[in-house]
């Protein structure tokens, strides 16, 4: 987080750290694996009606809801990094990532580095005037398939079947598990042969390589 706080302050932005009590993530996450507590937190920041009185409080309590509300206000997007991710080129500004092509798009992130779901989300770019990134969170939260409250990858695949279910795209593939759809006609991943850059009608996905990678 210090690494993260320290590049945060030198281009200027906002940093919002969230780090809470093993009681306060079973309280956020409501019996699911833990990693759902990613999309817990963005559904309170997007439209804290939508959670339960119980998360409003532990989310009250640690950050609060006048700091929500200004950091909301102020901001253009909201840069998602996991707790065990980090900058580390601090020369490149994140502007670079939200330009050109994406600059009209809602949610900007990375597709996933394996055979696993189509997108990562452990580096997300959600814009906050759009309607459809703000409902986004708490619709995965609610339609997420009961597998993948435990079952890997948690987060991740329940965004990516709700994604699926707004026809964002069809992805061939779910929590590791192949689905039964129509293959396309070029692979997804850049890593078998597939667009470096894919968009969709209110995505854009750079590949594992530019946005994030992991050892």
């Amino acid at each position: 987080a210090i690494v993260n706080a320290l590049y945060c302050k030198r281009w200027g932005h906002g940093f919002l750290p969230c780090v809470l009590s093993q009681e306060d993530m079973q309280c956020i996450c409501q019996g699911r694996h833990f990693a759902w507590a990613k999309i817990s937190l963005l559904t309170w920041l997007f439209t804290p009606s939508h959670c339960d009185q119980r998360v409003r409080s532990v989310f009250n309590a640690s950050i609060g809801e006048h700091v929500r509300g200004d950091f909301m206000r102020s901001c253009d997007y909201v840069v998602w990094i996991d707790g065990d991710a980090m900058v580390l080129d601090h020369d490149v500004c994140l502007e670079r990532y939200v330009g050109g092509e994406a600059s009209d798009k809602a949610l900007v992130v990375a597709e996933d580095m394996s055979y696993s779901d189509w997108v990562n989300t452990g580096v997300m770019f959600i814009r906050t005037d759009s309607s459809w990134a703000q409902e986004l969170w708490a619709a995965t939260w609610s339609n997420a398939p009961v597998r993948f409250h435990h079952a890997p990858f948690w987060d991740q695949s329940g965004l990516c079947a709700e994604l699926g279910a707004r026809q964002e795209f069809t992805p061939g593939v779910l929590g590791a598990v192949p689905t039964r759809t129509i293959p396309p006609i070029r692979p997804w991943f850049s890593w078998q042969g597939g667009s470096m850059h894919k968009a969709t009608r209110h995505m854009y996905i750079f590949d594992s390589a530019s946005l994030q990678f992991a050892n």
